[in-house]
């Protein structure tokens, strides 16, 4: 979080800032004593956007993206693309579709389906053709598990989440959201 902080703001109070507001919201320091699969995409997911920012300068960080991207794409499955995603529409938005086809960063998508390749081909060598479809059948199960329609309700929940769980914060939201408030 402070570099990424850095790297978007350039100062380094804010950076401190930003690590203490994520160290002391409840829900962060609760989680912190267990890991979770989740808890390791959101640190990929943290690193793949802190790459590409990196990368908007120096182009050996649009190839460094890709490990993290790997990385988050053995933990997750294809849920680890969802980084790659949002950076995707951001060159779009801002302008810079040109990146996406620099050799820098099509060597890093490269590299981010080579690191889950070694473990896939390893289980079909051990397994065969069974490896696949056990895969291709558990990512299946998961989609159709969670995209029923009360499943998509959830997204309602995260106001109620907020308001419960990211205190002293909170307060702070609408400031740090550009909206205006009372707040100064």
């Amino acid at each position: 979080m402070y570099f990424l902080t850095l790297e978007l703001t350039g100062q380094r109070w804010f950076s401190l800032l930003a690590m203490l507001v994520l160290a002391s919201t409840q829900f962060f320091s609760e989680k912190r004593g267990s890991c979770h699969d989740r808890r390791a995409l959101h640190i990929f997911s943290t690193l793949v956007i802190f790459f590409y920012l990196k990368g908007l300068k120096n182009n050996v960080y649009q190839f460094l993206l890709g490990l993290p991207t790997g990385l988050a794409l053995l933990t997750r499955s294809v849920i680890g693309f969802l980084a790659i995603a949002i950076v995707v529409v951001h060159l779009v938005f801002t302008k810079r579709r040109k990146v996406l086809w620099s050799p820098w960063f099509i060597s890093g998508l490269a590299l981010a389906l080579a690191i889950p390749s070694i473990w896939y081909i390893s289980q079909y060598r051990l397994h065969g053709a069974a490896s696949f479809a056990a895969h291709f059948r558990f990512v299946m199960d998961k989609i159709h598990a969670e995209s029923g329609a009360t499943r998509w309700l959830t997204i309602f929940n995260y106001p109620e989440a907020l308001l419960k769980y990211y205190w002293p914060w909170l307060p702070f939201l609408s400031r740090g959201c550009g909206w205006k408030s009372g707040l100064g």
